[in-house]
Formats: C-alpha cells, sequence, structure tokens
C-alpha cells in the first residue's frame, strides 16, 4: 500500500506519507481509515509527506465523485482542517493541486501549507525537527521494502 498514516493524539497530528503511484481508491482508503480510527477527532491537524510520490491517479472527475462521497463522511465539518503538505517535486505539487481543488468544491475547509521538506513541516507545527524525521522516516519504512545489500534507502524526508 503506498500510503501509511499514524495518529498521534499527544501532538494533535495525524502523520501520513505517501510513496509510489498512489490511486483514488488508496486515497479513499487512507481517508475512511483515518476518520474511523479511534483516535480520530474533529480538529486534528495532518502532515503528509509527498517526498517519495512517483504519480498518482490523474482523474479529477473521478476525484470529484470521491471527495463528494468522503465530504459525506467529514460532514458536518465545523473547523478548519489544518494540512501540513511536504511537497518537494512537481509530481507531488500536482497531485496536491488536485486534492486542494477538489476539497474547495466539496466546502470542506482544508486550510493547507505546503513546504520543501520535514524541517520546514517541523517549524511550521512547532514540533522539534527529530520527531518529525522519526515519525515520517518510520513511515517510509512501512511502505520501502528492506534494501538489498549494496542499495541506497529511501532518503531521509528533510
Amino acid at each position: 500500500m503506498p500510503i501509511a498514516f499514524d495518529i498521534d493524539r499527544r501532538h494533535n497530528l495525524v502523520f501520513e506519507a505517501h510513496a509510489g503511484r498512489v490511486t483514488l481508491e488508496e486515497y479513499a482508503r487512507r481517508t475512511t481509515g483515518i476518520v474511523s480510527h479511534p483516535d480520530y477527532y474533529p480538529g486534528i491537524r495532518f502532515l503528509s509527506d509527498l517526498t517519495a510520490m512517483t504519480g498518482f491517479e490523474n482523474d479529477p472527475v473521478g476525484l470529484m465523485a470521491l471527495q463528494a462521497r468522503l465530504a459525506e463522511v467529514l460532514a458536518p465539518v465545523t473547523q478548519d482542517i489544518f494540512s501540513v503538505v511536504i511537497a518537494p517535486h512537481p509530481v507531488a505539487q500536482k497531485a496536491l493541486g488536485m486534492i486542494r481543488g477538489s476539497w474547495e468544491r466539496q466546502r470542506i475547509p482544508v486550510v493547507y501549507r505546503l513546504v520543501a521538506d520535514a524541517d520546514m513541516a517541523a517549524d511550521l507545527l512547532a514540533l522539534p525537527p527529530a520527531l518529525v524525521h522519526d515519525r515520517l522516516d518510520a513511515l517510509h519504512r512501512r511502505l520501502t521494502p528492506p534494501a538489498e545489500e549494496g542499495e541506497d534507502r529511501l532518503p531521509r524526508t528533510g
């Protein structure tokens, strides 16, 4: 699965990482998995790392239909959803643009902050950089099979 998440109530934050090519079905499972998780609550913040994303299902019509279904799960949203997104390359930025536009059309109040790396995300969220790196690295390890001897592992998130 190219999406992994972890909910940290202590820091009021959903950590998530995306890797490889992400489909709409996987994005839907991620969203419903988060909102049905026992530690989820309205108002929790999000930190999404798209550093390892290599592609996404580019289906604006399908995304709009999906977001309409997901909006029902999230409704009624009474406060902004604050989301910091690490999107350091054009593929990640385009994916974020599609997601952002579809939520705006659903009138779900998501406030996005785009950053280039984990250090910037930590600063924006007022968290220690080591905590953010450790949590995101752990998620990436769940998404990436162990490297063979002599191969490079996925680079650090910041």
